[in-house]
């Protein structure tokens, strides 16, 4: 608890959930980040076991998860396996149209991520025995020389993208860099010491990933990617784990704990931005919901959230304002303004049908 937002804990934690498992040590809990329907998502690796639920929690009523999408609600304290599948995914982000999207390792890289569904796993049998088949990835292509994932440890996949291990993806939304980099996706390659660059299109019900120019190369053998954001002024953060010891190993003593990086990544000069959004007024975070910078969207939705669960959100003109921004001629907006809707509990079913039938126009 830091009830008065000076960065220093009132008291001890609260435990919320408990039950996550750390079998093995790289495919634990994993790639925190707020959905645009105000729950908290993160990864789970395949060959970690765990058994999700509220402390003191009964066995039999716990949630059995590996290989998954999960998420977690705040104010309800509800917690769901969103996805099953695929192998240790280390990364989760949403577009502009609140597609989610994950990158894994050994397993093909990237997958669009429906609630429900079950995608191909690395290994083990999936948790419902009437999944007959599964969906496999939306890329059109690996990341790895044939189908020996295996190789990409020694550098024979560099000309395919580095290897089978991916880290902490981020779909830039931000507003330093030029407008083509606007909804790539960006993610760490341990094994290629690089960021990955893809596109994803539109195809039928859902996209298909195709790869880009790399973005990013390290001349250091020893860099390792582990998480990907962009902060305020749409500059780009990188953390690097920065070791010798490049792939997973089960003796948690090998690793040195005394040489992580942080790197910021801009294009040109970008200013460093000093932003306290909890100091805005309800009127300004609606506003950001127009900005161009995904941060401040983001961030505005979730204090607006939070004031409307704390009863101190003034919610009919909150409301109204972002009633208004549903006219807004770009649809990416208009999902905006719904997904703050939905966040502050404005939204009824009179209001949802009748947007089923929208057309630009509230």
């Amino acid at each position: 608890p830091d009830t008065d937002g000076d960065d220093k804990p009132d008291g001890k934690p609260e435990v919320l959930l408990d039950g996550f498992g750390w079998h093995d040590t790289h495919e634990t809990l994993n790639a925190f980040n707020w959905g645009p329907d105000g729950w908290l998502y993160g990864c789970h690796g395949v060959f970690t076991h765990s058994k999700v639920g509220k402390p003191g929690t009964p066995e039999s009523e716990r949630i059995p998860m590996n290989a998954a999408v999960w998420r977690f609600h705040p104010r309800r304290k509800t917690f769901e396996v969103f996805a099953h599948g695929t192998s240790n995914p280390w990364g989760v982000d949403f577009n502009d149209h609140g597609q989610a999207f994950i990158t894994a390792c050994v397993v093909p890289h990237l997958y669009h991520v429906i609630q429900g569904a079950r995608y191909q796993r690395q290994a083990g049998q999936h948790f419902d025995p009437y999944t007959y088949d599964d969906i496999k990835t939306c890329a059109d292509h690996l990341h790895y020389n044939g189908d020996q994932w295996q190789s990409s440890r020694n550098g024979a996949s560099s000309d395919f993208g580095g290897g089978h291990a991916h880290c902490g993806l981020s779909i830039y939304l931000g507003d330093n860099f030029p407008d083509e980099f606007r909804g790539k996706l960006l993610f760490n390659n341990l094994h290629g010491h690089r960021v990955n660059q893809e596109m994803v299109e539109r195809k039928g019900s859902g996209y298909v990933g195709k790869h880009q120019p790399d973005f990013l190369f390290s001349n250091d053998k020893q860099h390792m990617g582990v998480s990907l954001r962009y902060g305020p002024d749409g500059g780009l953060f990188l953390t690097d784990w920065y070791d010798s010891q490049t792939c997973h190993n089960v003796n948690g003593e090998i690793w040195n704990r005394s040489n992580g990086r942080i790197y910021k990544i801009t294009y040109g000069k970008s200013q460093a931005k000093a932003v306290d959004l909890k100091k805005a007024s309800d009127a300004e975070l609606v506003a950001y919901q127009s900005h161009k910078n995904d941060w401040f969207v983001r961030n505005a939705r979730r204090l607006l959230q939070e004031r409307a669960v704390a009863g101190t959100l003034d919610a009919k003109a909150t409301g109204e304002g972002l009633m208004k921004l549903l006219g807004n001629p770009d649809e990416t907006r208009r999902l905006r303004a719904l997904w703050a809707l939905h966040a502050i509990g404005a939204l009824d079913e009179a209001a949802l049908l009748k947007l089923t039938f929208n057309d630009g126009e509230y």
